[in-house]
């Protein structure tokens, strides 16, 4: 029993040194598992994720640290009635062991998905038209736009810090069905976490919580501001991990959600 645990241990962490040594290729990461395997696991998750009013990602974080406590309250213990450095080796092999664990949940689940192809090679993309004077106009349109769109969005009103709004979602279905994903991303119930206060130090806005699959918000989010945080992090959903595929994805399924959806997704582009 104990040489098997020892065999499942080293398996474990051999799996984790290799695939971060050596990762999968962008083009079987997209055949394999953007395209297949992820969207199956994307739908699971989030819909048991989505059935806990808290956040799972706060639950499993609080209890890989309990553990890692554990381990080494354990190790130390041990240390002091048997031999000290067999004792601590052993503490080194179950932390390795459980870092090995929350790095392999991750690459599975979701974190794959940064080894796809960049987005910009599913596009008719031309890196020559970037230019000072491209990213000036876009600038002042973002703006133009962000005026023009006030009063139909706010007369349309924003969605609360829990909402999920149909018609983003229905926005969100359309663009994925464009860029060619082959099942609809089941969207998480925005939550709320125990990170909190360190998004409201850093700024952060929201995040996706990876292990299963949910949206977290920074509650001090204004309403015009919800939306297009809301498509960023549901593109993040889909299968899009840089931000700025995420960010595209999200701006173009929110120009198609409605009038507060479009004035948040311009707003957000002006800032």
């Amino acid at each position: 029993m104990k040489r098997k645990s020892v065999i499942i241990r080293a398996t474990l962490v051999l799996a984790a040194v290799a695939v971060a040594l050596a990762p999968p290729g962008a083009g079987s990461v997209e055949r394999w598992y953007a395209r297949w395997l992820y969207p199956i696991l994307q739908s699971n998750l989030t819909a048991l994720s989505n059935r806990s009013p808290i956040a799972l990602f706060d639950v499993a974080i609080a209890a890989f640290a309990l553990i890692l406590i554990g381990i080494w309250i354990w190790s130390i213990r041990l240390a002091r009635k048997k031999q000290a450095m067999r004792s601590l080796a052993r503490g080194l092999a179950a932390t390795a062991t459980l870092v090995a664990v929350i790095y392999l949940w991750f690459l599975a689940s979701w974190g794959l998905n940064y080894a796809r192809p960049p987005l910009e090679s599913q596009l008719a993309f031309d890196r020559s038209r970037i230019t000072p004077d491209a990213v000036r106009a876009l600038a002042e349109h973002a703006v133009d736009r962000a005026n023009k769109t006030y009063t139909a969005g706010h007369a349309a009103g924003f969605p609360t810090i829990t909402d999920a709004p149909p018609r983003l979602i229905d926005a969100l279905h359309q663009v994925e069905r464009e860029f060619g994903r082959p099942r609809a991303t089941i969207v998480a119930v925005p939550k709320r976490s125990l990170f909190t206060p360190f998004y409201r130090a850093s700024g952060v806005s929201g995040q996706l919580g990876p292990f299963f699959l949910e949206t977290l918000l920074n509650p001090d989010l204004t309403g015009p501001e919800r939306p297009a945080v809301l498509a960023h992090e549901w593109a993040h959903l889909s299968g899009y991990a840089p931000e700025s595929d995420a960010s595209f994805i999200g701006l173009l399924a929110a120009l198609r959600a409605g009038p507060a959806a479009e004035y948040s997704v311009w707003l957000d582009l002006v800032s």
